[in-house]
């Protein structure tokens, strides 16, 4: 039953690797849609790619593209599997297959993320507001969380810091708890994007924030370098 495909998921993290792998996949046809399976698919492709198996990944692409018919789950795992190959060309063309042919799907959501984060890996800042503005339609909070995130990253580099900093906001408040990563790099751009726009003493209390409780180090770093940079800046009578 259904428990028993599970076990594949925990006695792969076991390292038995070709056991576990079977059971996995086994899971994921069996259950498609199950939200697991996406999680189970993303380990295949990674622990393939640890074992160098890079053949048998191409392979998997091509048989992917080449399903008729086409699902939605099949071309975004296309998709992944080629960024994993370090081929992102492949990667966008399946992803952009995926919203076109598969606009209200979740993972149509997603890819717009994935793809969002690789226009702005290239430096294409327009494109990548623009796709992460599809993305934080996401029932998934984590997805909208990270869309957010970009968009307001986004936002900073095109020089526009009253949109960045609201969706530097919003991206704070989706993470939550969930996703302190997230929602720290968050704060930390908030506080940029205050400090753009001359609103100092805000931006303090965003970096002062950062300072003290994110848990990634080089991020509490930067930010105790911006807070006594703007913190110089200060007039005595700016609260």
């Amino acid at each position: 039953g259904c428990g028993h495909n599970l076990f594949g998921v925990a006695s792969l993290g076991a390292g038995h690797a070709s056991d576990g792998l079977a059971e996995m996949r086994a899971f994921v046809s069996a259950y498609p849609g199950h939200e697991l399976a996406n999680q189970a698919r993303r380990t295949i492709v990674d622990r393939l790619v640890k074992e160098g198996r890079k053949d048998d990944l191409a392979q998997e692409y091509k048989t992917l593209m080449a399903q008729s018919p086409r699902t939605a789950e099949g071309v975004y795992d296309a998709g992944f599997i080629a960024s994993r190959l370090g081929r992102p060309r492949d990667a966008e063309s399946a992803w952009a297959i995926l919203r076109k042919d598969f606009p209200d799907h979740p993972l149509a959501v997603r890819a717009s993320l994935d793809l969002a984060q690789s226009a702005f890996g290239r430096g294409n800042f327009k494109d990548a507001a623009a796709l992460a503005r599809g993305a934080v339609k996401s029932d998934d909070e984590a997805v909208r969380a990270q869309a957010q995130l970009l968009l307001g990253e986004s936002e900073l580099k095109l020089k526009r810091p009253g949109p960045a900093h609201q969706a530097f906001l919003a991206a704070a408040e989706a993470a939550g708890t969930l996703d302190p990563a997230v929602r720290f790099r968050a704060l930390a751009g908030s506080g940029l994007a205050l400090e753009e726009q001359g609103k100092l003493a805000d931006s303090v209390r965003y970096y002062d924030q950062v300072a003290a409780d994110a848990p990634d180090k080089e991020l509490r770093a930067w930010a105790k370098a911006r807070r006594t940079a703007v913190a110089a800046q200060l007039k005595p009578g700016d609260k």
